[in-house]
């Protein structure tokens, strides 16, 4: 398939989401150090917002506060889609510390009866015994070709699965800027999430590696690492970045909020872009387990239609200070 190019939750009451309160006032005001600070968003699901009438439960969000900053948005030696390079301006906003797991999931479609389009479809891309990429038909969230316990990525989900357990916690996606900003460690502007090196130990992520080459002998890989994950990993196996965000590169794609285009119009989009107006693939970002090198790259941009259900995507969730 041609875009697949080298292709927690627990209860929470109100009462604990008040007493979050007076310490998110509290950071706002505080240095750049403060604003890494983790808070966590008790998401209480709105009926309005589901198919049907939630559970009294929520799904606790940690979110990672995001500064304001500037950076250089794109690269110079990448594919033409990540240019031209470009200055970009991003407002202070928060940011999933993980992917959106399993277990998170799960509780959005118990509380709504939620159908995914991999399950209303009955398939999933998702890898095969030879290594290669097929539309598998039973596959989906719930079994997408390999086990996944309850605090892995949640995958097999489209960008419009994605947006619908956004809206129902009252979050959103990332831009496809904020993501960028947020995964190249800000105005560092890192080649990955981790740094410009090489992957080592905990200090990478889960990409394709020596583990997957050993089942599907033909892969590209990172040589020579071993992050100890064929497919999918539990969220923050390994450091998290600058920000304090965990598998910006590799675990699963991750699903933005923008519409995909060629390149970027960097004349208009200097201040917090967004993105397209219309068109007909969705972006996502960041690689996943089967990602080699070049595509792991935190420029590096995949795009495919929303209905799409990939063994290999996921997302995670953003909030704007009005949001919190």
């Amino acid at each position: 398939m041609a875009m697949f190019i080298g292709h927690v939750a627990h209860l929470a009451t109100a009462a604990a989401a008040r007493a979050l309160r007076p310490l998110r006032a509290r950071t706002r005001a505080r240095a750049l150090s403060a604003a890494l600070l983790p808070v966590v968003f008790a998401a209480v699901p709105a009926a309005s917002q589901s198919q049907v009438a939630p559970r009294a439960t929520a799904v606790a969000v940690e979110l990672v506060r995001v500064p304001a900053g500037e950076f250089e948005m794109g690269s110079k030696d990448g594919g033409d889609n990540e240019q031209p390079l470009h200055p970009v301006r991003i407002s202070e906003f928060s940011l999933g510390k993980t992917e959106v797991t399993v277990g998170q999931y799960r509780r959005f479609v118990e509380a709504t009866g939620y159908r995914t389009d991999a399950e209303k479809e009955g398939n999933c891309w998702t890898v095969g015994s030879s290594g290669n990429w097929l539309k598998q038909g039973g596959k989906s969230w719930r079994e997408p070709g390999f086990p996944q316990g309850d605090d892995h990525p949640v995958v097999c989900v489209s960008w419009n699965d994605a947006k619908a357990f956004a809206d129902w916690v009252g979050l959103r996606l990332p831009t496809e800027a904020e993501w960028e900003y947020a995964a190249g460690n800000g105005a560092r502007h890192t080649r990955y999430s981790w740094g410009d090196g090489n992957p080592s130990g905990r200090r990478g992520g889960n990409v394709a590696d020596e583990s997957a080459k050993r089942r599907w002998l033909w892969w590209k890989i990172f040589s020579g690492y071993d992050d100890g994950y064929q497919t999918t990993a539990p969220v923050c196996s390994f450091e998290p970045n600058d920000f304090g965000l965990c598998d910006m590169t590799g675990n699963a794609w991750e699903w933005v909020s923008d519409w995909y285009g060629d390149r970027y119009d960097a004349e208009n989009t200097r201040d917090n872009p967004s993105g397209p107006t219309a068109g007909s693939n969705r972006v996502y970002r960041g690689g996943g387990w089967y990602h080699v090198p070049r595509d792991a790259r935190v420029t590096y941009r995949g795009r495919n239609v929303p209905v799409l259900g990939s063994a290999v995507i996921g997302f995670r969730l953003a909030s704007s200070p009005s949001q919190r």
